[in-house]
């Protein structure tokens, strides 16, 4: 049931990046955006370490936005197609000025473990599901085109016995648009 899941999640990703839609544009219309896509990684490492997986990990990335609001699903399995965590963001863009971004969100999220339970005295494998619920907030302010400072604030409510509350900050700086060579620019 988990590998069919996958793989109807992995042909929509497929179709979903690898089609565009153009039409004719209007000033009054309403901005929307709608994209995915599939990342491959070997090691599995996620934002909050206590929940990295340590090993080949797929991710499916989607996201779908009207105006300021959006809605970003970020789903991820092993490569032995077991799933191990599942976010599903709702997120929004607060503040949009020509220096300062600030976008806060919310997830319902679930975390998956395998584990060994003992049931008439046989030893099984099954997977046990954990559950959260998180809430972000991101400001980011541009110093100049190639600089700019940021933080994140990710807190977290676990609903299981294992992790009730997680406090996670990061500070981070990136430098967009540096010119390698005429028409070439890379980001940090």
């Amino acid at each position: 049931m988990i590998r069919q899941a996958m793989y109807i999640i992995i042909l929509v990703c497929i179709f979903l990046t690898c089609t565009h839609i153009t039409g004719q544009t209007d000033s009054n219309a309403v901005s929307s955006h709608f994209s995915g896509k599939i990342l491959a990684t070997n090691n599995g490492i996620s934002l909050v370490p206590s929940f990295s997986l340590d090993k080949p990990a797929l991710l499916f990335n989607l996201a779908l936005g009207k105006r300021r609001l959006s809605f970003d699903p970020d789903i991820r399995f092993s490569l032995e197609g077991k799933p191990w965590s599942m976010l599903f963001w709702f997120r929004y863009k607060a503040v949009q000025k020509n220096k300062l971004d600030l976008r806060v969100g919310m997830h319902p999220g679930y975390n998956f473990r395998t584990i060994s339970v003992v049931s008439y005295e046989k030893t099984k494998d099954v997977i046990e599901t954990r559950r959260f619920l998180a809430f972000e907030i991101a400001p980011n302010y541009r110093i100049s085109d190639k600089i700019k400072v940021g933080a994140y604030y990710l807190f977290s409510l676990g609903f299981d016995d294992s992790q009730k509350y997680t406090h996670f900050v990061t500070l981070n700086t990136s430098f967009p648009n540096i010119k390698v060579l005429p028409g070439i620019q890379v980001g940090l």
